[in-house]
C-alpha cells in the first residue's frame, strides 16, 4: 500500500512540475533533421524520405512512445554552380504516462551547402529551421493523485485548477556541418546545432516566470564511414548533448558487410554506449538506396530493471529522378 502511495505521490509531484524532455533516438543518425536542420538536403539524390518509431521501457504499461517521419530534398542550385539549397519537413509525437502527456511538433529547415571546392569533396553547410510546437495532458483520469488529494480524497487540488490541458509555442533551431570525402571512399560528418534559440513559454501552469521557459540544448555529432579490408566497413558516430546542467554522451560503431555485391546488398551490426545509461545493440540493411536498422537498449542504470530500455525501427530511402541522356544518332558510312 505505502508503494502504491509513493508512486501516485511522485505521479503528482511530475504533473504539477511537467519537466521537460526532448526526444532523443539511439539511431540518431536515421532521424538527420531532428538532430541537425544543417543535414536538410546533404545527400546525393533527388529526394529522401525517412521514419523512425521508439518505444522505451516497454514492460510498462504507458511507456514513452515516439513515432517521428521526415521528407526533404535538394530544390534549386545556390549562388555558385557548385552550390545548392535543400529544404525539407519533419513531423514527431511523443507520448507517456497515464495522463498521457503528449509533445508534438511539425518543423521546416532549409540548409544552404556551399561547397569548399569544385569537385563538391568538401562541404561546409549553414541550416535554419522552426515549427510550431504543442505540448498536452490529460488531467481527467481517476489515477491521477495529487499530494493533497493523496491526505483527503475527498478534497480537490488547487494545483490541478492551475494547469492547462493544451499550450502551442514556436520552436526555431539552426547548424552547421562540414562534409568532406575521399577518394578513398571515407565519408565524414561534423555537426553541431543550437535547438531552442528562442527560448519559447512551453509551460502547462501559469505563473513560474522563467521557470517554465524550454533552455536551449547544444548538441554536436560526428560520424566516419571507411571501407576496410575486402567487403568490410566500419562506421563509428559519437553524439554529445548538454541541456542546462543535462549531459548525454553516446558513442557507436557499425561494421558493414557488403552480402551481395550484384544486389548492392550490406548487413550491418553494431554496438554502443549512452555514458550511465545504456548499451545499444544495433543491427540493419542497406539495399541500394533503402536503408533499414532495428536497435534494442540494454538499460545499465537504475532507472528500469533486467535491463529494460528502448526497442527502435528505422528506415530511410533516398530517390534519384535523373533525367536521361539524349544521345544522337551517328551514321557511319564506310568508304569506297
Amino acid at each position: 500500500m505505502l508503494k502504491k502511495l509513493l508512486v501516485c505521490a511522485v505521479l503528482g509531484m511530475s504533473t504539477v512540475v511537467l519537466p521537460a524532455q526532448d526526444v532523443h533516438f539511439t539511431q540518431f543518425t536515421m532521424s538527420p533533421l531532428m538532430l541537425n536542420p544543417a543535414n536538410t538536403g546533404a545527400f546525393f539524390g533527388s529526394y529522401r524520405i525517412g521514419g523512425i518509431y521508439r518505444d522505451q521501457w516497454a514492460h510498462l504499461s504507458n511507456s514513452f512512445q515516439t513515432p517521428a517521419l521526415y521528407v526533404d530534398a535538394p530544390i534549386i542550385r545556390g549562388f555558385r554552380k557548385t552550390d545548392w539549397v535543400g529544404v525539407g519537413v519533419n513531423f514527431f509525437q511523443d507520448k507517456a504516462g497515464i495522463a498521457g502527456l503528449q509533445f508534438s511538433g511539425l518543423q521546416m529547415s532549409a540548409a544552404y551547402h556551399l561547397s569548399l571546392n569544385k569537385k563538391r569533396s568538401s562541404v561546409l553547410t549553414f541550416g535554419f529551421g522552426g515549427g510550431s510546437m504543442n505540448r498536452r495532458i490529460n488531467l481527467n483520469s481517476d489515477k491521477i493523485k495529487l499530494y493533497d488529494e493523496l491526505e483527503d480524497p475527498n478534497v480537490q487540488s488547487q494545483d490541478r485548477m492551475s494547469i492547462q490541458e493544451k499550450t502551442d509555442y514556436i520552436d526555431l533551431h539552426a547548424g552547421l556541418l562540414f562534409t568532406h570525402h575521399t577518394k578513398a571512399g571515407n565519408a565524414l560528418h561534423i555537426g553541431v546545432a543550437l535547438n531552442h534559440l528562442n527560448k519559447p513559454d512551453y509551460k502547462l501552469r501559469g505563473g513560474n516566470g522563467d521557470a517554465d521557459k524550454l533552455p536551449m540544448r547544444i548538441s554536436g555529432s560526428v560520424d566516419m564511414e571507411f571501407p576496410l579490408a575486402d567487403k568490410w566497413s566500419l562506421t563509428p558516430a559519437i553524439l554529445v548533448q548538454n541541456m542546462t546542467n543535462i549531459q548525454e554522451i553516446q558513442a557507436q560503431a557499425l561494421a558493414g558487410y557488403l552480402f551481395n555485391e550484384e544486389k548492392q546488398i550490406t548487413l550491418l551490426g553494431g554496438l554502443g554506449y549512452r555514458l550511465g545509461d545504456a548499451i545499444p545493440v544495433i543491427v540493419g540493411a542497406q539495399w541500394k538506396s533503402l536503408r533499414v536498422g532495428v536497435s534494442w537498449d540494454y538499460n545499465t542504470s537504475d532507472v528500469t530493471p533486467n535491463g529494460n530500455g528502448g526497442f527502435e525501427i528505422a528506415a530511410s530511402y533516398i530517390g534519384r529522378i535523373f533525367k536521361k541522356p539524349t544521345v544522337k544518332r551517328v551514321i557511319i558510312c564506310p568508304r569506297y
